[in-house]
């Protein structure tokens, strides 16, 4: 499978299926593909890519791995953060920068519209609730 995917002239991603969670299929998949959670981002969007075959394991860890999860989207809201709203910013001490990320947040929730939110702000959404 791996031979007729690398001959393809576009980017994939491959996924684990319960088959392959069964018996050493998983280590298998790992050594042919990679990890079994990754992300990506594509121009604005970051793609979170999750094992979800709960059933095929034994529930001594979380599936899907959440704690993945969460790190993966504080990385991307800390990246448009400091992208987004102080990409060169020098701040002179703990103050100035607990106060500079107060407004960044502050901003990126009152002012930057997203698209999962049909674009509006979370906090027009959050009014409207």
């Amino acid at each position: 499978m791996r031979d007729i995917l690398n001959k393809l002239k576009i980017p994939y991603v491959v996924l684990p299926g319960n088959h392959d969670c069964l018996g050493s299929e998983l280590s298998v998949f790992g050594e042919i593909f990679g990890a079994l959670n990754f992300s990506f981002i594509a121009g604005k969007t970051k793609f979170l890519c999750l094992n979800t075959n709960a059933l095929e394991f034994d529930c001594s860890t979380p599936v899907p791995d959440f704690s993945f999860i969460k790190q993966a989207l504080s990385e991307r809201v800390n990246g448009i953060l400091k992208d987004e709203y102080s990409p060169d910013a020098t701040f002179i001490d703990h103050g100035h920068a607990r106060q500079a990320c107060a407004e960044a947040i502050r901003l990126y929730n009152t002012r930057r519209p997203h698209c999962a939110l049909n674009p509006k702000t979370p906090a027009e959404v959050h009014q409207a609730a």
